[in-house]
């Protein structure tokens, strides 16, 4: 199981937080995956292009942040920022809300985490 995930140590409020943060994440990335299989329309190249960062890039990096948390936060926050460039570069008179970021909170928390706990001299 360690092979899986960070250790959880560092000081008390940091161990709370990504405690908090790993289940968020399974909630989100549940979520998400709910949304993806709900049917709809076929994507267009373009939305194929939004789908790269959100939702597969927040995942990824969602999934990777339980092993690497600043690698795997770092890869969240690129998905969820690419997502938003890409949208507003292309209409920009729609707004987008915050609905996107909360969905990847869980892996920024994680890379928030991952920054503030100590590393140990290798």
């Amino acid at each position: 199981m360690d092979a899986l995930m960070a250790p959880n140590h560092g000081p008390l409020p940091v161990k709370l937080l990504r405690l908090l943060a790993r289940a968020a994440s399974l909630l989100s990335l549940g979520m998400l995956v709910l949304f993806a299989f709900s049917g709809g329309n076929w994507p267009t190249p373009f939305e194929w292009l939004m789908i790269a960062f959100f939702p597969v890039g927040v995942a990824v990096g969602m999934v990777l942040a339980w092993h690497r948390e600043v690698l795997g936060g770092a890869v969240t926050l690129v998905g969820l920022a690419g997502f938003y460039a890409i949208a507003a570069g292309a209409d920009a008179s729609r707004p987008l809300g915050p609905w996107f970021a909360v969905f990847a909170l869980p892996g920024l928390l994680l890379l928030a985490c991952g920054l503030l706990t100590p590393r140990a001299p290798r």
